[in-house]
């Protein structure tokens, strides 16, 4: 089992690439298949997102680490952060307590937060770390960068490429990203360790 469990609780509001910026890259007019450049614009945005650790977009995630770190130091992924909203600790028998911000846990950095927990609970011999982490995430709010333009070519690079490339494809697990996607989205890939 992973230790860190990611759910998006709310998704982008806005593709950051429109139907009409896909079908020009792919050279593709008429309305014939606007259906099918919405679906291969939302997987391609959540492919990259999955390899670059980001979100393209505002969005508000909950991450459970059922395992703390012996640094205690949470490493929060899919940014870049626009707020930390809420911090839970998780007992033993699943029941969620409230932390408190600068008593229980603390926010170092700006676009790339750490957490930082006071301390390890003790219930009996065994210490109960499980941690769930409510936070907003995303590129284009005030408090972060607008998207890079490299991220959004690397989206339209990968339309493209899903569109042209229809067969089936063993994945093995996973979305095959292009190499042209791949290159233009290496330089924002954070390394996380969880």
């Amino acid at each position: 089992m992973k230790n860190l469990q990611v759910r998006i609780k709310t998704d982008l509001s806005t593709e950051p690439v429109s139907s009409t910026e896909a079908k020009l890259f792919c050279k593709v007019t008429g309305s014939t298949e606007d259906a099918l450049f919405v679906i291969l614009i939302k997987s391609a945005r959540e492919a990259l997102e999955k390899y670059t650790s980001s979100s393209f977009g505002e969005k508000t995630i909950h991450t459970t680490w059922l395992h703390m770190p012996t640094d205690q130091l949470l490493e929060i992924p899919y940014g870049p952060i626009i707020s930390v909203d809420a911090v839970y600790r998780i007992d033993e028998e699943g029941t969620e307590t409230a932390l408190v911000l600068n008593t229980d846990y603390w926010v170092y950095g700006d676009q790339d937060a750490v957490i930082k927990v006071s301390t390890l609970w003790l219930s009996g011999l065994k210490a109960t770390a499980s941690l769930r982490v409510e936070y907003t995430a995303g590129y284009g709010h005030e408090n972060t960068e607008t998207l890079p333009s490299a991220l959004k070519q690397a989206i339209l690079k990968q339309i493209v490429t899903d569109y042209e490339m229809r067969e089936d494809i063993s994945t093995e697990g996973g979305t095959v990203l292009s190499n042209g996607s791949k290159k233009l989205a290496s330089n924002y890939r954070k390394k996380l360790w969880f």
